[in-house]
């Protein structure tokens, strides 16, 4: 071993003397010298020593001071007492104080022997504590695992009958270790009733047949709850084989058995649940062998092809429709994938919904779970609501087709009675004005004014007319009559409207071209009414199949809620008469940004007259 020595001492041929004598002892040693207090400090903290000679008085400095520096070291490092002239009492004193040997320095051949004894010692100490600490934190990690894992252990010396227990039994108890002296008896005390003959029993025939016991009970704590426990217990034997002691542990599974009931108990309802539902739900894995399957489905298979299929038996087995298996033969296939999906199939006078979802284990699907249900009703009810909405989509047509009627009616008797008969009346008053001969002014004012009202009647029927039903759809044709709408808006709103058309010259159907033009209509009439736009665009574009309208303005923008809320009876009555033709009418707004609205609408071949 080489020894670090840090030797504090006021004369230097003391110190070389000491020096001298230990290099002729055969001593391996690195020296540090320290004449003052600062030298002694720096010494410590860079030269780091395992052993310290020290002698007793120096200028300014002592023995009994160096070693309360020492002290605060907290380091196990050999201290030993090196000096001319001392008193035995204070020598005691020092040793009492801490340090490991003392001697005279005429007696300083004894030196080597004394670090050599000092190092082991305190190197016994370093490693003593260390021992120590390792016990005391794995004492402190055990603890630490049995209030994790809720075990306590205990162990029953049987020659003195001591038992011990760990903080954890007292904690399953609900007590404090000052409470009780550990005693087989003491845990007895703490058994359910209904379980004491039981652990009685066990006990007996572990101490009889010296033999390793195990069971579960429950037990009443202090708080008087009812716990469950695990209990476990050993013999150790001597070398002559005689018991010597008896080691144990006692464990608090009360929550793994409540799991486990709650978990037998939602077992239990959830095959309760699956067995008594008339659905069908069954799994399959990638070999198409049934993993199980509830009472519905083994009914269903049963009556289907005549007999069961077994858990683990291929379920495309023969005996069941061959198209049908082979259908399901890729869907199970399909599911393997790992997609979810749902098929409809029709099975005689039936329809079923079968869903599958992939089963999976660690990222890999193994298998596939299937639910089948029969929504023959519900297809029924699908249908018959299908079959009512034809109908009142047809009587709404043919309500809008007498409408029309009605309007196209009301308009040409207005037109060419009212019409006519007020252009008489104009003709007739003209006539009068002209016969006047030295009329009075007021009278030739009333004339003038009375043709004028005329006119302004004339116009107004012209335009009830012209609402009714425009007559530049008969006489042009649906894309003059959008273009003259457009410059009427444009005209008499103040908004610009401007038009565009890639749509072929030529007539549409009556029906088709007024619930265009009634849409555009309606949409602008939105415009002027709601959108505070300042220009808007219509264009009218065709494919071989469909005629599109899209009106585009800049105005505030019409909301979702508006949109959706289905109370807005403009926009309800325009897409009824998109729906009427078959086709569709989309309506989009963007705040601040303004609205637009696109109509789709397929062509038919009767409804196009080129």
């Amino acid at each position: 071993m080489k020894y670090k020595i840090l030797h504090l001492e006021d004369s230097s041929s003391d110190a070389d003397l000491i020096k001298r004598s230990l290099q002729k002892a055969g001593l391996n040693f690195q020296y540090y010298f320290a004449d003052n207090e600062k030298s002694f400090r720096m010494g410590i903290s860079e030269f780091k020593p395992n052993v310290i000679l020290c002698d007793h008085s120096l200028p300014q400095f002592d023995s009994l001071k160096a070693l309360e520096i020492y002290k605060q070291t907290n380091l196990e490092i050999a201290f030993i007492l090196v000096t001319g002239s001392v008193s035995e009492e204070y020598a005691v004193e020092m040793m009492k104080k801490g340090i490991d040997d003392y001697l005279l320095k005429n007696n300083i051949l004894r030196l080597p022997q004394a670090i050599e004894n000092a190092t082991n010692k305190r190197e016994k100490e370093r490693l003593r504590k260390l021992a120590e600490a390792k016990l005391e934190q794995s004492e402190l990690l055990l603890n630490k695992a049995q209030q994790i894992a809720h075990i306590g252990s205990w162990e029953l010396n049987l020659q003195t009958d001591k038992k011990i227990w760990s903080n954890e039994i007292f904690k399953i108890f609900g007590l404090s270790s000052e409470e009780i002296e550990p005693s087989q008896e003491k845990f007895l005390s703490f058994v359910h009733p209904e379980d004491l003959g039981f652990v009685k029993n066990n006990i007996k025939l572990a101490f009889k047949e010296l033999r390793n016991m195990s069971f579960y009970n429950r037990i009443i704590p202090k708080d008087g709850t009812i716990r469950h426990i695990y209990y476990e217990s050993k013999f150790e034997f001597n070398k002559q084989e005689k018991p010597i002691l008896l080691h144990g542990i006692i464990q608090d599974i009360t929550e793994k058995v409540l799991a486990e009931k709650e978990k037998e108990f939602d077992e239990t309802n959830l095959s309760a649940l699956i067995n008594n539902t008339t659905d069908l739900i069954w799994s399959v894995d990638r070999n198409f062998n049934l993993i199980t399957s509830n009472e519905a489905f083994d009914k269903m298979i049963t009556h289907v092809s005549g007999k069961s299929i077994a858990k683990g038996k291929n379920i495309l087995a023969p005996g069941l429709n061959d198209e049908l298996l082979i259908r399901f033969k890729g869907f199970y296939e399909q599911a393997f994938l790992g997609e979810i999906f749902t098929k409809t199939e029709r099975y005689n006078s039936s329809w079923l919904e079968i869903s599958f979802y992939p089963i999976r284990e660690r990222d890999k699907v193994v298998g596939t779970a299937c639910y089948l249900r029969d929504i023959t009703e519900r297809k029924k009810a699908e249908e018959e609501i299908l079959q009512k909405n034809e109908q009142l989509r047809y009587l709404a047509s043919h309500l809008q087709f007498i409408r029309e009627f009605e309007r196209t009616t009301i308009s040409r008797e207005i037109h060419d009675e009212l019409g006519q008969q007020l252009t008489a009346l104009k003709m007739d008053l003209g006539w009068i004005l002209h016969k006047q001969n030295n009329a009075e002014k007021v009278v030739v004012a009333k004339l003038n004014e009375m043709l004028k009202m005329s006119d302004d009647i004339i116009n107004t029927i012209r335009r009830i007319s012209s609402d009714l039903r425009p007559a530049i759809i008969d006489d042009l044709g649906l894309i003059p009559a959008l273009e003259w709408k457009c410059n009427d808006f444009e005209e008499k709103m103040g908004i610009a409207c401007k038009f565009v058309s890639t749509v072929k010259e030529r007539r549409f159907e009556n029906d088709f071209g007024i619930n265009v033009y009634r849409i555009l209509q309606e949409t602008l009439t939105n415009v002027s009414r709601h959108a505070e736009a300042k220009s808007v665009t219509v264009s009218v574009s065709e494919n071989e199949s469909e005629l599109f309208l899209e009106i585009t303005d800049d105005g505030k923008g019409i909301s979702n809620e508006k949109i959706h809320t289905g109370k807005t009876l403009g926009i309800l009555g325009m897409q009824e008469r998109a729906a009427l033709l078959g086709g569709k009418l989309i309506i989009e707004g963007t705040k601040n940004k303004g609205t637009h609205t696109k109509l789709t609408l397929p062509f038919k071949n009767e409804n196009i007259n080129s």
